[in-house]
């Protein structure tokens, strides 16, 4: 499943240019077509989950959808514009702190190959998340990426390195990156970096299990937080408003043709967190939520 290694790395979080690294992670395991087009879509649900302190329930929709084209300008070096865009509908049971939340980002990496074993990858992302009628200025962050991977052999390779970004109304920050992607026979793989999962994304692990040419099943757990700008309608008016959680999932796969894929996903988010701060970054709530069940579906294609 080339394309599926590729594609379930693509996706935006607060963490902006952490989709890089997923990429960086499997490219030395993965041949690159020159000039290919790669497109992922996924849709979720995440059932209602009850508020703590607050009280009432909420649950979220999701839907997002990714694009990216390949340059390969030599044998060395590769080009990899990206663009993410996300969409969230919350439901609340009470008075909202928030309603539907946009995610924009676009992302350019670029892969330099120094020898069989060793190559390095960085590149720039620029992005927005935010409310319908949030201010667009005011919700703009912006990063980058700077790591190394290593081809240990043809099953196993990999990476460190460390991504830079700007907050909303807070510090910049310095993540590490740990990539680990590791064909342990001919049916079992561990992979780890960033994983897409039918409308959420973030840094996670992953074991998978190939029954067939056409089927696999797996199963993971990732880190999913989402930060963003608040519109002047909401209740903290030009604010900042946060959702955090851990989806546990498990998934069937279905390689429909040589180009395309199926996922059905299904699990539950856990250790869920609600954020809102005023536009100066001071909390005003932060609250835990209980687990909420989640299902999806998510589509990749390449050509």
């Amino acid at each position: 499943m080339k394309h599926d290694l590729r594609h379930r790395f693509v996706s935006s979080t607060r963490w902006p240019v952490a989709v890089c690294c997923g990429l960086a992670g499997v490219l030395p395991l993965v041949a690159q077509e020159s000039n290919a087009y790669h497109f992922a879509a996924g849709i979720a649900y995440r059932g209602d989950a009850d508020i703590e302190n607050r009280g009432g329930e909420f649950n979220e929709t999701r839907f997002g959808v990714t694009g990216s084209r390949t340059f390969n300008l030599n044998e060395r070096v590769r080009i990899e514009p990206m663009l993410a865009y996300r969409f969230s509908a919350y439901d609340f049971s009470r008075p909202a702190p928030w309603d539907d939340i946009h995610t924009l980002r676009a992302t350019v990496l670029g892969h330099y190959v120094i020898n069989d074993s060793w190559s390095v990858f960085c590149g720039p992302s620029i992005g927005f998340a935010g409310e319908s009628d949030a201010d667009a200025e005011d919700a703009i962050t912006f990063g980058g990426v700077l790591g190394v991977t290593y081809r240990v052999n043809d099953r196993l390779a990999v990476g460190a390195g460390f991504t830079a970004s700007t907050e909303i109304e807070d510090d910049a920050r310095v993540r590490p990156i740990v990539i680990v992607n590791w064909q342990i026979t001919e049916l079992w793989s561990i992979e780890s970096g960033y994983i897409d999962v039918a409308g959420t994304g973030g840094p996670g692990g992953e074991l998978r299990y190939k029954i067939n040419g056409t089927w696999s099943v797996a199963g993971g757990v990732q880190f999913s937080e989402k930060r963003f700008r608040l519109s002047d309608d909401a209740r903290v008016r030009e604010g900042v408003g946060e959702d955090s959680s851990y989806p546990i999932y498990g998934k069937v796969s279905w390689q429909v043709c040589a180009n395309a894929a199926l996922e059905l996903v299904g699990g539950v988010s856990v250790g869920g967190e609600l954020l809102t701060e005023d536009r100066h970054g001071h909390k005003i709530a932060e609250t835990d939520y209980d687990a909420a069940p989640m299902v999806g579906i998510r589509a990749a294609v390449n050509f």
